[in-house]
């Protein structure tokens, strides 16, 4: 549908009307009261460059934009009462009308819609910056919690640290227990070097050698190592089981960022959930 460049001398009521395909409502002019509440439009919606009464766009919460809402150089400066943002395919990137969202969503407490609307606008600001120390801190920023406005990525990521140092623990045999002893009785010769076996053999030896401990035991401890980097209320490294050899190393990587992961998820929780 083509509206550009239409002057609405009077009312313009296009409440719970329908629009198939793209609608064009460029540098039209909305001289009376104008409203979209509840409407549909399954295309491209664009009010560019629309100069509308009151500088208000009235629309309502089942109004959906399923293509791409552009609202450029338009008079907008409020919207009347809201559109959920998972109602909107896509908004044409600007500062000043992300703003507009801002202000609206944070006035009816839709934090939720207020989130996903931010990562959105985070996410596109990250497209457009230049290469430089900036845009590289935001890419660990977006990937690590999601500009701070997804907790279930920090999560997300412990649970691939815990799977992943649990199997090292596993496969090395890094790990046990307090009652067990690691130290084989060694005749030292001068001058004997002891050959270095080929590689393969050295990761043979690794998987087929006898394990004591559990592949469950191994995640349980790399669990609790992980989660106690966090606090030591929520979890204490087990006394029975004891790391060993390049493990031990893994294990204070593991703890350190237990406490780096659980210190993002905060973060994130705290700008979604207490706000």
């Amino acid at each position: 549908s083509y509206f550009g460049f239409s002057t609405f001398s009077g009312d313009a009521y296009f409440r719970d009307s329908t629009f198939n395909g793209d609608v064009y409502f460029g540098f039209s002019t909305f001289n009376r009261n104008t409203s979209f509440i509840d409407s549909q439009f399954s295309g491209d919606t664009s009010f560019n460059n629309a100069s509308i009464d009151k500088n208000v766009l009235y629309v309502g919460e089942e109004s959906v934009f399923s293509g791409t809402l552009d609202l450029n150089r338009s008079n907008i400066e409020n919207i009347e009462t809201y559109i959920r943002w998972n109602n909107i395919g896509h908004l044409a990137f600007n500062i000043r009308i992300y703003n507009i969202f801002f202000d609206n969503y944070k006035k009816w407490r839709l934090f939720e819609d207020y989130s996903n609307c931010y990562y959105t606008f985070r996410t596109e600001l990250l497209s457009r910056e230049p290469m430089g120390l900036k845009k590289i801190l935001d890419y660990f920023q977006w990937i690590l919690n999601g500009f701070g406005m997804k907790p279930i990525f920090p999560i997300i990521w412990s649970i691939g640290i815990i799977l992943i140092a649990g199997a090292i623990f596993y496969i090395t045999n890094g790990i046990q227990r307090s009652n067990e002893k690691n130290t084989p009785n060694i005749v030292y010769i001068p001058g004997y070097q002891i050959p270095r076996k080929p590689l393969k053999d050295r990761i043979s030896h690794i998987i087929s050698q006898k394990r004591t401990i559990s592949f469950g035991e191994s995640m349980l401890f790399s669990a609790t190592y992980f989660s106690s980097g966090a606090n030591s209320i929520i979890s204490t490294t087990p006394i029975d089981l004891s790391p060993i050899g390049i493990s031990r190393y893994i294990a204070v990587l593991e703890r350190l960022l237990g406490w780096f992961f659980f210190a993002l998820f905060l973060a994130a929780l705290g700008n979604t959930a207490i706000r």
